[in-house]
């Protein structure tokens, strides 16, 4: 084997290691959004054109997909830890889904449309105020 052969064989692997994890990440992360608020409100949340796309982005760990799926799945696993330790569970799909007038829009459209990590956290600290009152 010549040093060649065996740079290709590591980056090989290395590749296939780099998959292995994102299937793994994405696949981890869209079931236990999955369970919280069901699989239509995950895709749209992930921000696919619907079920069986986020789907088919799940089973080929579509690297693409899992670049702006799993940020903003993960922020909904964050919201639903705090909706948790408040005992409000239940009212996280909800919350998600009806329009706010005070944000202008249903909470799960700016996850889905926030490319901005910013928007995120104003989001996170407004479901705050939601539990814990002003």
């Amino acid at each position: 084997m010549t040093s060649s052969d065996d740079r290709t064989s590591r980056q090989w692997r290395a590749a296939a290691s780099l998959g292995w994890m994102l299937e793994t990440e994405l696949r981890k992360t869209v079931d236990h959004v999955y369970k919280l608020v069901g699989r239509p409100l995950t895709a749209y949340l992930a921000g696919a054109r619907n079920v069986a796309t986020l789907h088919l982005a799940t089973e080929k760990a579509d690297e693409s997909v899992a670049s702006w799926a799993v940020p903003r799945l993960r922020f909904v696993l964050r919201l639903s830890a705090d909706f948790r330790a408040d005992n409000a569970i239940i009212l996280l799909r909800p919350w998600l889904r009806e329009v706010d007038p005070q944000l202008g829009a249903a909470p799960a459209t700016i996850i889905r449309a926030s490319h901005d990590p910013s928007a995120r956290e104003h989001l996170w600290s407004y479901a705050q105020t939601y539990l814990h009152g002003a």
